[in-house]
């Protein structure tokens, strides 16, 4: 059977194993419940908690919305990276057709050219800030 390690002092959940020290181990056959992010073993009441601060879930959380920001400025650079690479190449060999594509995108996708060139700009600010 395998059994979740348990450290015998913090009573935090070391590893799931066959094997344990029992001078400085306890096994447990019941593992923590999802969604800890620090579970400690009450061993009297043989419940979990959560071994966390407030402050360091917090932290967490501000860190899990910062990465999800970062994400999503990534994807909309990595989108629009085509519409800003096809422009800036048809400026260098003919302005007329790069009229055209600037005209076509907004047409096509409700916005400029412009507009994208200015957010991809604002983005990549955003980005070397970290």
């Amino acid at each position: 059977m395998i059994y979740r390690i348990i450290d015998l002092t913090t009573k935090e959940f070391l590893r799931d194993d066959f094997t344990f020290n029992p001078d400085t181990e306890l096994a447990f056959a019941k593992g923590p419940p999802r969604g800890l992010h620090k579970p400690v073993l009450d061993t009297e009441n043989e419940t979990w908690s959560e071994g966390l601060t407030d402050e360091e879930l917090a932290i967490i959380e501000e860190n899990k919305a910062t990465a999800l920001e970062k994400q999503t400025v990534i994807t909309y650079l990595a989108n629009t990276n085509y519409v800003s690479n096809n422009y800036s190449d048809l400026l260098k060999v003919d302005e007329d057709m790069a009229e055209k594509y600037f005209n076509s995108v907004s047409d096509t996708y409700g916005v400029t050219v412009e507009e994208i060139l200015k957010r991809r700009a604002s983005y990549i600010a955003y980005l070397n800030e970290f």
